[in-house]
């Protein structure tokens, strides 16, 4: 079977989904609107200032095209409103090409694009994307119980895993890759850096990029990388011009960000982009981050993120808005 065929197959099963879903919300709203004039006519008939008993069911009319008891339509109705639950999603409103909201005050971007086909997917929840602050105050939403999932672009770190719900699937590939001087323009894997005896800039302990430093040199213990680490969260965009100005050979970086910032004319390390070279080699994996206590949730996003990219849709919404396919570099390291 084709590639294409099985993309097919996936939204033909995923049409199926949208129709159960809102086949779900129509009963709920059709039994609140009868029990909602049920309940009024009651009121306005009773002489007696006593409320109605919330328990008394029976006074539910049936629904048009049922022939059971009026208990049970009460029943029904109550297992259809329990079965579409909403998630709060928040993510960050300018963060190209991964989720921002455009022009017309709608949110769009990869990871929207993934979350809409996993939510047509599953009938049991409803996705609603959230406008947030900075990361940190983000991730402490998710983990107060303010928000079910956070966008961050996140790459895999012990601590993330052992704080958050990460999927066994992951949502994307950030392509990264080194930063180097234009002397050092054939240097393009953390292999080849280590090679080459090179010094990273600092690096962050416990971020996602020093994560893939870390898990290369578990991997090759032979031939590390140079690395050590320091405090300041804004190391990583520091390490630009660390790297320019000759006070280190490389650093980790990812591709996306290195457009914006240096490739950019309006970039704030512009000055330094005919000092630097880029190539994007390292397809390294990001995810999706749940609270800890949403395993149910976790799982079922991470069941449809391996169909999709199974069928090879993830590579085709990736490949939409980066240009290519983040998943098909030249892999040095994954994790």
């Amino acid at each position: 079977m084709t590639r294409r065929s099985n993309v097919q197959i996936y939204f033909m099963v995923r049409e199926e989904k949208i129709m159960k879903k809102t086949l779900l919300t129509k009963r709920t709203l059709g039994t609140v609107l009868t029990l909602g004039l049920t309940l009024g006519l009651t009121a306005c008939g009773s002489s007696s200032s006593a409320s109605v008993p919330a328990a008394k069911t029976e006074t539910a009319a049936p629904s048009d095209d049922s022939t059971a008891s009026d208990s049970t339509a009460v029943s029904d109705s109550t297992e259809a409103s329990d079965d579409v639950r909403s998630i709060k999603i928040v993510g960050k409103s300018s963060e190209y090409p991964l989720e921002f909201i455009d022009d017309n005050g709608e949110w769009d971007g990869y990871e929207i694009e993934v979350l809409r086909l996993i939510d047509d997917a599953l009938p049991q929840y409803e996705f609603e994307y959230v406008e947030g602050n900075d990361q940190t105050s983000n991730y402490t939403g998710v983990s107060t119980g303010k928000y079910q999932v956070v966008l961050s672009n996140a790459f895999y770190t012990d601590e993330r895993a052992a704080n958050y719900n990460l999927p066994a699937n992951q949502s994307g590939a950030s392509p990264l890759g080194l930063i180097q001087r234009t002397e050092n323009a054939d240097i393009t894997s953390l292999e080849q850096a280590a090679d080459a005896g090179q010094i990273f800039s600092p690096s962050l302990a416990g971020d996602g990029l020093t994560y893939q430093l870390e898990e290369y040199n578990r991997q090759n213990p032979d031939n590390p990388v140079q690395f050590e680490y320091s405090d300041p969260n804004s190391l990583w965009t520091d390490a630009i011009a660390f790297v320019a100005e000759g006070r280190y050979d490389t650093t980790i970086f990812p591709a996306t960000y290195y457009e914006q910032l240096v490739t950019a004319e309006d970039g704030s390390y512009h000055q330094y982009a005919d000092k630097l070279s880029f190539k994007a080699t390292i397809p390294c994996p990001t995810y999706f981050v749940i609270a800890k206590d949403e395993t149910e949730l976790s799982d079922a996003i991470s069941e449809q993120l391996g169909i999709l990219r199974e069928n090879g849709t993830l590579e085709e919404v990736a490949t939409k808005w980066y240009g290519f396919n983040p998943f098909d570099l030249d892999a040095e390291l994954e994790k």
